[in-house]
């Protein structure tokens, strides 16, 4: 759903002031809807396609976004989004929220990856005083409220809530030196290139190319086939070559499969869990090949279920499950 109206804008007029005012400019990430609103007041401000950022939880509202912007626009959760960037990494952080406070991890994470973050809040529902004095404990937790202003909406009632929140002059900064050449490798990607993403810090998952742009290149991830935009530094060619005793080295391992995965539990019930995640057991190559044959770990016994799964798993996806032996006896 659009929301394009004056006070809109002149929120997005505070983001780009906060981008010109940048000493060394970097890109812009906010939520955006399927309507590509800032991306197209961002372009027409003159804020370079590169910098401009959107995030939006649904795929058909990405595609939309990145279609009519020309943006490439990440398919993810902006919370969740927020780790994956690097430190001081863009010139502000503009969460736009329709729900009515924000998460302190959230807003760290937002000031450890800009210097400025906006934040838009809902105020329906609550008592206004007191919530202004909740959000106020909240951001001196993290860094300085530089404002907080209430609009009105769309519809002409006043139940909206902007506040600016600034690194406090305490937090340590991040350290660039200028002397110092980048020399991280950008590598050019094609459609179906196998790929490993830096995720969160020392983690990294593999993937397919599905999607190539001039900046970013979307990727399905082999753990869990969820398809997202990843920046183009954050990506690499996945030149892991399977042999036999690795793919060998696979089989009797157990695996820890997130039950998300699945949109019901049915056919499951004998099947051990562990957290939120299902056990599984690696039974065999799946006629000697590089895929694996798979069997649920019984919650009676520990031992692996007589029927095995009727799907199958690569080396990369089984890789991206398993469980080190300490924890497996554990469990």
């Amino acid at each position: 759903m659009a929301y394009e109206f004056l006070n809109k804008d002149v929120q997005r007029s505070v983001v780009h002031s906060m981008y010109k005012r940048c000493a060394t400019r970097k890109p812009i990430v906010f939520l955006d809807d399927e309507s590509a609103g800032a991306c197209a007041f961002f372009l027409r401000e003159g804020v370079p396609r590169e910098h401009v950022h959107p995030v939006n939880f649904f795929r058909v509202h990405a595609d939309a976004i990145t279609r009519k912007s020309g943006a490439a626009c990440a398919c993810d959760d902006i919370d969740s989004h927020l780790t994956t960037l690097s430190d001081d990494s863009c010139s502000v952080v503009w969460l736009d929220y329709m729900r009515r406070t924000a998460d302190v991890e959230v807003l760290r994470d937002a000031l450890r990856v800009a210097p400025n973050v906006c934040v838009t809040l809902s105020l329906r529902g609550v008592e206004r005083d007191e919530h202004e004095k909740r959000i106020r404990k909240l951001v001196k937790k993290v860094g300085t409220l530089m404002s907080l202003t209430t609009y009105k909406g769309k519809g002409g009632v006043e139940n909206m809530l902007s506040l600016i929140v600034s690194r406090a002059p305490d937090l340590p900064q991040p350290v660039v030196d200028v002397n110092v050449e980048e020399t991280t490798a950008v590598h050019t990607f094609s459609v179906d290139d196998r790929v490993v993403v830096k995720w969160r810090r020392d983690t990294f998952l593999t993937a397919t190319v599905v999607e190539v742009c001039e900046t970013h290149v979307r990727v399905v991830f082999d753990c869990d086939g969820v398809e997202k935009w990843m920046p183009v530094q954050k990506v690499e060619p996945n030149h892991h070559v399977h042999t036999t005793a690795t793919i060998n080295a696979l089989v009797g391992r157990t695996l820890h499969i997130p039950t998300k995965l699945w949109s019901t539990k049915k056919g499951y019930e004998d099947v051990k869990v562990v957290g939120k995640k299902l056990a599984f057991k690696v039974i065999k190559r799946y006629y000697n090949g590089d895929r694996f044959t798979i069997a649920g770990i019984s919650k009676h016994n520990n031992r692996p279920l007589r029927t095995t799964e009727k799907w199958t798993l690569s080396y990369d996806q089984a890789s991206c499950f398993v469980v080190s032996e300490s924890v497996a006896k554990m469990c």
